[in-house]
């Protein structure tokens, strides 16, 4: 209710693996242009996979708003759900994401981003509307998965760890990507698209499978 941005709303971040279990009725949190990220979910980085993240229940984040100019979090993405390290398995059941933008050049938005995993990602039938670049972001994606590297791997050209599958999912005049994957096991089942009121960026692609083995399945 206060007046000065923050950055995360609900934020779980260990030195050790975690288990994040959200689960029961429904949930909307409006973030009223005044915070970064609803959900930010970390554990270090390490070649070890553990850790499970399992939200059934319908979660609705709007108006993600990244106004932090300066400090340790300028630079983070921002967005409904932001998901980093080797976890073993990331289930999202349902979610909706409506407005994410940030006040300032450069960083990342993101409806929802789950990186650094190795095992399992499943996310179905979320609803992602109005990712925006704000002040010139590079990046403006509705769904962003970016599995491991492979320990003494190259980042820009060796395949990834991990599997994603995103499952009957709804992207609306998102500015940049619908959908992004560093994955190198990326399927996307039955997608629908929408583009009507928002101008996209001029490198904007619906579908971008970086690292290979993407699936784009009943468009």
């Amino acid at each position: 209710n206060g007046s000065t941005p923050f950055f995360g709303l609900f934020y779980f971040y260990t030195v050790a693996s975690n288990n994040v279990s959200i689960n029961g009725g429904s949930l909307t949190v409006d973030l009223n242009s005044l915070c970064a990220t609803a959900f930010y979910l970390r554990q270090v980085d390490s070649a070890t996979q553990a850790g499970v993240v399992d939200i059934q229940t319908p979660i609705t984040v709007l108006n993600a708003h990244n106004k932090l100019l300066t400090g340790g979090f300028s630079v983070e993405d921002n967005g409904g759900f932001v998901i980093f390290g080797n976890y073993a398995r990331v289930n999202i059941m349902s979610p909706t994401v409506i407005g994410v933008t940030r006040d300032y050049a450069g960083g990342i938005c993101r409806g929802i981003v789950v990186s650094g995993y190795s095992g399992e990602v499943t996310i179905y039938r979320p609803y992602i509307k109005n990712v925006l670049t704000g002040a010139g972001t590079a990046d403006a994606d509705g769904i962003a998965v970016s599995g491991r590297v492979p320990t003494g791997g190259d980042a820009f050209t060796d395949q990834r760890l991990g599997r994603s599958t995103v499952i009957q999912p709804t992207f609306v005049d998102c500015q940049g990507r619908s959908f992004k994957s560093q994955c190198s096991n990326a399927e996307v089942i039955n997608p629908y698209v929408f583009r009507k009121n928002v101008v996209s960026i001029s490198s904007a692609v619906d579908f971008d499978f970086q690292r290979g083995n993407g699936r784009l399945i009943t468009p």
